[in-house]
């Protein structure tokens, strides 16, 4: 089942109704699938914060203006795994901007780089649906940069994208360049520009401001510079969740043509061998297809699809280059794997293990 699509407006002549019609909850889930999931929502707990909200503020001097460059350094309580040096390979190790006892999850209706068959824009993000009110957290520690409407302030591809937005600048880096977090559409503002937060740290509740259908947070990270342009898949750097006590595990890989060439908006197909010997579909994909400025593939890897929060084992992915490709790739718990589709070759980037 799907989930509707959030978050982005559609394509240059695509009528708001339409879109509205096509991305309906009834629609995409039956009036089954959406009691369920208004009844889902509900169980979760409310835990109480600490943190006394402050006012509402769009200080900052620049949005796009990065800090001094601060001295790298591993956020306090997150543990960075070790398949390759950090500073090769900076990856999985971003706490859940959802906090426990929410929903962790993300929606893999509309993954980062996809448009849906272009029908909608591009994802520069990914999507975490929520009920309204959900508590929002810093996912490592860094400074607010802004924090405020982005009606006046250029965050996306518009005024008024995000509506009410969060933009940290971590205190780590990668590479010798900065790292920024951004998250959207919230519906009210715990934090005020030039304040400094530690992972864990409450910045604002799920809303559905800016251009949003149905509550949920929009979260980018963005490297090098405050940019949306700027954009790297935050599947590749979220930490895989726990889930039933078992660590999940995470994959990357590209689709290319025999020369190389990286192959946007192709289907890749995940699919898995159960207990039984036999291969279920667990997840389908999209390699990117972004905007010709924006690559959205991380600088090591070169990467045009990737996925997280994968249940550990062998999977077998399958994609069209010029013909069907598949290979066999062992995913394990709280690591990255990599596999290569089309080139004829299987070259292990630097941050594959």
């Amino acid at each position: 089942m799907t989930e509707p699509r959030r978050g982005i407006p559609p394509r240059t002549g695509l009528r708001w109704a339409a879109l509205t019609a096509f991305l309906s909850c009834g629609l995409a889930l039956g009036q089954e699938g959406c009691a369920g999931r208004a009844a889902g929502a509900a169980v979760h707990p409310q835990p109480s914060f600490s943190a006394a909200p402050t006012a509402l503020s769009s200080e900052a001097s620049s949005p796009r203006g990065a800090l001094p460059p601060p001295a790298p350094t591993a956020p306090p309580g997150i543990l960075i795994p070790s398949l390759t040096p950090p500073s090769i390979c900076p990856l999985l190790w971003l706490g859940r901007p959802i906090p426990q006892g929410f929903d962790q999850r993300i929606d893999t209706s509309y993954p980062f780089g996809s448009t849906e068959g272009e029908t909608l824009e591009p994802h520069h993000g990914i999507d975490l649906p929520n009920p309204l009110g959900t508590p929002v957290v810093a996912a490592a520690s860094g400074t607010v940069v802004f924090a405020g409407d982005d009606d006046q302030v250029l965050l996306g591809p518009s005024f008024g994208f995000y509506g009410n937005a969060v933009v940290l600048q971590l205190d780590r880096q990668t590479e010798g360049r900065p790292i920024f977090l951004l998250q959207g559409h919230l519906n009210d503002i715990s934090i005020k520009a030039g304040q400094h937060v530690s992972p864990g740290d409450l910045i604002g509740r799920v809303g559905l401001t800016g251009v949003a259908i149905g509550a949920h947070l929009h979260f980018e990270v963005r490297v090098g510079t405050n940019e949306y342009t700027s954009v790297r898949n935050p599947e590749l750097w979220l930490a895989p969740r726990t889930e039933a006590g078992m660590t999940l595990g995470a994959l990357a890989g590209r689709v290319v043509d025999s020369s190389g060439n990286m192959l946007p908006g192709r289907t890749v197909t995940l699919r898995k061998w159960d207990g039984s010997g036999v291969l279920r579909t667990v997840r389908y994909l999209t390699t990117y297809e972004l905007e010709p400025s924006t690559s959205g593939s991380d600088d090591s890897l070169q990467e045009n699809f990737a996925a997280t929060d994968l249940e550990p084992g062998s999977y077998q992915i399958s994609a069209f280059s010029s013909k069907l490709q598949s290979a066999t790739v062992t995913v394990k718990p709280g690591k990255l794997s990599w596999v290569d589709l089309g080139s004829g070759q299987d070259p292990l980037p630097a941050c594959a293990p």
